[in-house]
């Protein structure tokens, strides 16, 4: 059998370890440990992506940011282009992409009748507003290789051998300090929209190596208003806040549009009416530290706030509390365009540079969305409050890192068939090669791209 070593234990490099283990001898690359979690080495040149650092679990790396929302990402919502044109091609593997990230049933059945359900809860409002619906399994998020898969943990990529432009083999460094040199048929970058560009450079032949990524995009997201509906409307605005279907739950979102980008709009239920902008970062870090960093929140006195207490109860219960009061999430969308100074500085050093903001076209998009749901909402309310000054501060990264890979024909772009030109057994496969992604978490469109790739390479084997 021929091998393929895969750089990435995360999202993408799990499930596609998992579909090729029966075709091929398949060795995973992590840098993080065998055990416990990792602080990835951020070094942000502008603005942090958070209040709180991301972490990987050890090996299964996938971010604890990422919470298994699953939400298609539309062609038709995009530039037509070499990425769309791959987003196409995978439009009939959505229900497979789905049961790889631990959906059960057919998640296209189920994301219809959803939406089928919201619209006409929205109906009933006279909500005159373009809906869409996220889905999340309640399962753990954690994702986990094949006991077929070879690991190799606690190292990274620090050279790589070719003969002509088939790469031969890849050097390792260990923690430990020993070094390995090795080889396979076909290898494929998995490392993320971060640390991907940084491995293919590593791995790129000298003449074709760059100094910089691509453009990076994220999704900047925050709380950014509060509402207290009336009390005629409330049973119609808890059915689109968190709903616990069984073996998913789903979420509701208003779809809004603005100087080109697209954002969406989520409900949770609250207990006050406060925009407390301390309040809402100590939400975020609770949710996103690991063990050690929640305990150390059990200390602090935000913990005990009502909205926080809300958030407590919901989490662990699954059920919402009953209140006329819910906080208004936004996610906002990135794109080259908007976004065209974010990038990667891609040297030898340890740490990731990053060099992310929000630049002054995205922030007025997003005050322009603010306050088209303020008045889409109006009619429904009591009371609203808007955070509509210092939007920068009120929103963060949601971790979803894309688009730091390009599609095209110069080396050190990849082909419609994620291959690196430059290269003939060199592939990217993850949300570096994102290269647009609306409003969308991009787990599912990652397990979509895994598969489109997978299939590909079954049939060289």
């Amino acid at each position: 059998m021929k091998r393929v070593v895969i750089v990435g234990a995360g999202l993408a490099g799990i499930t596609l370890a998992n579909q090729l283990i029966d075709k091929f001898k398949v060795t995973l690359i992590e840098r993080g440990p065998q055990e416990g979690t990792e602080l990835p080495e951020h070094n942000f040149l502008q603005r942090r992506f958070g209040s709180s650092n991301t972490y990987c679990y050890a090996v299964g790396g996938t971010t604890h940011l990422w919470h298994n929302g699953l939400i298609p990402l539309k062609p038709s919502s995009l530039d037509q282009g070499p990425f769309s044109n791959s987003l196409i091609s995978t439009q009939d593997k959505i229900d497979k992409a789905a049961s790889l990230l631990q959906f059960s049933g057919s998640y296209t059945a189920e994301y219809k009748r959803s939406l089928d359900n919201y619209r006409k809860v929205s109906s009933e409002l006279s909500l005159n507003a373009e809906l869409d619906t996220i889905l999340i399994p309640n399962t753990s998020p954690l994702l986990k290789a094949n006991d077929r898969v070879e690991i190799k943990s606690g190292c990274r990529v620090v050279g790589a051998t070719y003969s002509g432009e088939c790469l031969r083999s890849v050097q390792l460094a260990y923690e430990s300090g020993e070094e390995e040199v090795f080889p396979a048929d076909f290898f494929i970058v998995c490392a993320g929209g971060i640390s991907s560009p940084k491995v293919l450079n590593t791995i790129l032949p000298q003449e074709i190596k760059s100094n910089t990524s691509k453009c990076l995009i994220d999704h900047p997201m925050g709380f950014l208003g509060k509402i207290r509906v009336k009390k005629q409307y409330q049973s119609l605005f808890d059915q689109f806040v968190n709903k616990n279907v069984g073996d998913y739950t789903s979420r509701c979102g208003i779809v809004t549009k603005s100087n080109g980008l697209k954002h969406i709009t989520y409900f949770r239920p609250a207990a006050t009416m406060s925009n407390d902008l301390g309040v809402y970062q100590f939400k975020s870090k609770l949710g996103t530290s690991n063990l050690l960093g929640k305990i150390k929140c059990i200390f602090n006195p935000k913990i005990l706030h009502p909205d926080i207490l809300s958030e407590i109860f919901l989490h662990l219960t699954g059920r919402n509390i009953s209140t006329r009061t819910f906080s208004v999430w936004f996610v906002f969308e990135q794109n080259k365009k908007s976004a065209n100074d974010n990038h990667i500085i891609l040297d030898s050093c340890l740490s990731n540079k990053i060099s992310w903001s929000l630049s002054d076209t995205e922030k007025a998009s997003y005050l322009e969305a603010i306050m088209d749901m303020e008045e889409k909402l109006a009619p429904y309310c009591d009371k609203l409050a808007f955070v509509k000054e210092d939007i920068d501060s009120y929103v963060w990264s949601a971790a979803h890192h894309s688009g730091t890979v390009e599609f095209g024909s110069e080396p050190g772009t990849v082909d419609h068939n994620f291959k690196v030109n430059g290269s003939s057994n060199l592939y990217v496969c993850d949300a570096s090669i994102i290269n647009e992604h609306g409003y969308s978490n991009t787990g599912l469109t990652i397990a979509q791209l895994t598969i489109k790739l997978s299939e590909y390479l079954k049939g060289l084997a």
